[in-house]
């Protein structure tokens, strides 16, 4: 993009002072994916697992160092061979009968990515493990639903990348 190319200054709304590098070349990745599904009356399941190697990715790293004029952190775009292994489930659930109405999802997803280095060294910002139940009632007159959101701490981080803690959200919605 032309922010990896060519960035050279605070960017305030990701609260970052950005270096891009001109010499970036393309990214060539080779995968496999494998999808399993399987689906019945009151639902479903899916399964995904993946892994895939990157020459020349582009991650953008923190350096460690603050930028004088605008006390930002210097963030900087790279290019790394690399590695991403991960997979995601999802159920879907819907029960019929006196539960007419009623669904739950459930996910689970999780990423490992690092340097094709000797150490794998883990490439910055990436997700932790992270898992939803979300419920959902629909009526004539309405709809009520929650979803729960769970997310894993992060300490598996870059050089120069601070750990993140892990943290629950629930977010509850209504409408007619």
């Amino acid at each position: 993009t032309v922010e990896e190319l060519h960035a050279d200054g605070a960017h305030l709304g990701a609260g970052v002072y950005e270096v891009g590098r001109a010499d970036l070349g393309d990214e060539i990745g080779r995968g496999v994916d494998l999808f399993l599904r399987r689906g019945w009356e009151g639902g479903g399941v899916e399964a995904t697992l993946f892994t895939n190697r990157i020459r020349g990715f582009v991650a953008f790293e923190p350096t460690g160092q603050e930028d004088p004029p605008s006390g930002l952190p210097v963030f900087r775009y790279v290019a790394t061979d690399a590695r991403f292994q991960g997979g995601e489930i999802t159920a879907d659930l819907r029960p019929g009968g006196l539960a007419e109405g009623l669904s739950l999802r459930l996910g689970l997803d999780w990423v490992r990515a690092e340097r094709a280095d000797a150490l794998g060294t883990p490439l910055p910002s990436i997700p932790p493990l992270r898992g939803r139940i979300q419920l959902r009632l629909d009526r004539e007159r309405g709809w009520l639903g929650a979803t729960f959101r769970g997310v894993a701490a992060q300490n598996r981080v870059a050089p120069a990348e601070d750990p993140t803690d892990g943290y629950f959200l629930v977010d509850v919605s209504a409408g007619m």
